[in-house]
């Protein structure tokens, strides 16, 4: 037996978890601030809330959830007690995938070893879009091993392919073009994600997703994505330190809506 080797228990349906990373922000200024030391010394016993590779960021984790509404309930207790936290050490928490002015440089990095320094993942300022996200993923991986295991095959596109259509998200977002296949044709990001939502619905429907998906489609429909709203609400004063602040809002609304 390969001592090396990684053991999965089993599970009769598929099951869905998720991982989050927040900023712990100063409530003087807004910039980042090192409070996650602070912060997890109250939950030094809690698997579900973790340092990250920076001092200005704690990992809340959900359990294991049959479902995306498990999700939902799971995300809003823990981030509303690590909120409570940071709150009594003078921070706010928010989730946001760059701060709009803080400086790489001056951000310190954690002490333990370097084993436990996981490289960050893009963030949603909003409870309820975390959660869409989480039944987005939940269904591709549904689907695609359905589809698998019927003994189909998806188009298989060279990496440089894969990379450009990244690069192309990331500089245009909703208004890029992509690369749909092996001959060169592109398609609108937009369009594409609505015809994957409307292929995902079935999947969705067997999860319990159905309503997730849809708000997602609708949020790429009506120009609503979070980069999109953060820019609009910088426009209002042109102060960085708006989207902060909004972000803030947009992060306890989900809490409060639990409370």
């Amino acid at each position: 037996m390969n001592k090396d080797r990684i053991y999965f228990n089993q599970s009769l349906q598929p099951t869905i978890g998720v991982e989050v990373e927040l900023f712990t922000v100063s409530k003087k200024d807004f910039n980042l601030y090192p409070g996650a030391p602070a912060i997890l010394n109250k939950f030094e016993d809690d698997i579900h809330v973790k340092e990250e590779l920076l001092e200005c960021i704690v990992e809340v984790n959900t359990g294991i959830c049959q479902d995306v509404a498990g999700v939902r309930s799971d995300l809003m207790n823990k981030i509303a007690e690590v909120q409570q936290q940071a709150n009594e050490e003078g921070t706010d928490l928010v989730s946001i995938g760059t701060h709009p002015f803080a400086s790489w440089k001056d951000q310190t990095v954690t002490s333990s070893p370097p084993l436990y320094k996981v490289f960050g993942t893009d963030a949603v300022p909003d409870i309820e879009e975390m959660v869409n996200l989480a039944g987005l993923i939940q269904c591709l991986v549904v689907g695609f091993s359905e589809y698998y295991d019927d003994g189909a095959q998806l188009p298989i596109l060279d990496p440089w392919v894969i990379n450009e259509n990244k690069w192309r998200a990331t500089r245009y977002g909703l208004d890029a073009e992509i690369i749909k296949d092996e001959r060169g044709n592109l398609q609108a990001l937009r369009s594409n994600i609505m015809e994957t939502i409307d292929i995902l619905i079935p999947v969705a429907k067997e999860l319990g997703c159905k309503d997730e998906l849809v708000k997602l489609g609708d949020l790429a429909e009506n120009n609503q994505a979070p980069y999109q709203r953060q820019i609009l609400q910088f426009q209002k004063n042109i102060d960085y330190t708006d989207i902060v602040k909004n972000s803030i809002f947009e992060l306890e609304k989900g809490i409060m809506v639990e409370c």
